[in-house]
């Protein structure tokens, strides 16, 4: 590598400073070009990022997805959505004993007991991710069990002050995973649970008789990523962008880091095998750490259904790594026609935190227009390290 001044990376300031040194020249894969003087900071992070794309290539990402057209398959009324609303409702202590694998009958107050747990939980997770950029070092292991049971107490108390009906629609969401609203995720937990079929709630939905087709996860997966390559190689040529898939194993998907070597790769991507979160993200963090971006900018995009047990481990053994080398992630979940399995929520509730902790953004899709936007929104982020 030629050796020329790196940048100053406290010296910048965003979006008003001046970059007035070149970055290094490197060859090989991930190349850099020298960086022409005066350009903006924000211009200079976005051509100068290196990014890593996880792409999910697990047997259920051949499953498919709910189609655009929901909104014009049926004959929705609020009067409708209200009457699922209600059967929901009476459904909840049913589903969420099945939800926590409790077939045992419980008294009302050991019910009410596990409800309280629960819900203290859900409680505490939100203020340790509204508090996430706070993360304290796992070696410092006596100010992480302080701040832990601090979150705890807060939530306890919060609970206390919580009106029944705060409390019941608390309960809704955690059984449902939104809250019990009319709107969108309504209408998409009715069709994926088929709750519309055979009168089986006492509600009638009738069909518009317009036909949709419904695309596999890979599929709506593949068309975006095509996209934001052909998009991104078009606007900087020589884009650090790395693509690996996974299920159990993790891959790099090409070497030849160009538009059309990545297309190539994208387009043979076919699901088997199962789901290897923790794997994927310290080979890509591990790249980070082998070759690190000229202007400390280093962005991941996980694209996954999330059907894997593995956040407790990401969070612990990854998250120091990533706010070292001001890794952002975003990671975008890709929903099918069927409900995610209750062991699994664990691990995207941890994952919520992580993206919060590195200054990336959680979102799930559950259509492929969804998909496509934001899938192009978070590849297309603007990764800025954080203030030191």
């Amino acid at each position: 590598m030629a050796s020329k001044k790196m940048i100053d990376l406290d010296a910048l300031e965003s979006g008003k400073a001046v970059v007035a040194e070149e970055v290094p020249v490197t060859t090989g894969p991930g190349a850099v070009a020298a960086m022409p003087k005066s350009k903006g900071v924000e211009a200079m992070f976005d051509r100068y990022k290196k990014m890593a794309f996880l792409f999910d290539i697990s047997g259920s990402m051949g499953e498919g997805m709910l189609p655009d057209e929901i909104d014009k398959l049926y004959r929705w009324s609020d009067e409708i959505l209200e009457k699922f609303l209600a059967y929901m409702r009476k459904q909840v202590k049913e589903q969420f004993l099945h939800n926590h694998s409790i077939y045992d009958q419980l008294t009302d107050a050991e019910y009410a007991a596990k409800v309280e747990e629960v819900i203290v939980q859900t409680i505490t997770r939100e203020l340790q991710m509204a508090g996430a950029e706070e993360f304290v070092d796992e070696e410092d292991e006596d100010d992480l069990t302080a701040q832990g049971k601090g979150h705890k107490a807060q939530a306890i108390e919060h609970f206390k002050d919580m009106t029944e009906e705060e409390k019941d629609d608390m309960l809704f969401d955690n059984v449902y995973g939104f809250p019990p609203v009319i709107g969108q995720e309504l209408k998409y937990h009715i069709i994926r649970q088929q709750l519309h079929r055979d009168n089986r709630c006492g509600v009638e939905l009738q069909k518009t008789g317009i036909k949709a087709v419904s695309m596999a996860k890979m599929d709506v997966m593949k068309m975006a990523a095509s996209n934001f390559i052909s998009e991104r190689f078009t606007k900087v040529p020589d884009a650090q962008v790395l693509a690996y898939k996974f299920d159990d194993n993790t891959v790099l998907m090409t070497s030849d880091i160009t538009k059309d070597g990545l297309l190539r790769s994208v387009d043979m991507l076919r699901p088997e095998g199962g789901t290897n979160i923790f794997s994927a993200l310290s080979i890509a963090i591990s790249e980070f750490k082998r070759a690190q971006s000229a202007v400390g900018s280093h962005h991941i995009v996980l694209v996954t259904d999330a059907e894997s047990g593995d956040g407790e481990a990401i969070e612990k053994q990854l998250l120091p790594k990533m706010k070292e080398l001001n890794i952002v992630l975003d990671f975008i979940q890709i929903k099918g026609m069927g409900e995610m399995g209750w062991y699994y929520k664990s691990t995207l509730e941890t994952l919520k935190k992580v993206c919060a902790a590195t200054g990336g953004e959680f979102v799930e899709v559950n259509t492929p227009t969804d998909f496509n936007q934001k899938f192009l929104k978070a590849a297309n982020r603007l990764c800025l390290p954080l203030a030191r």
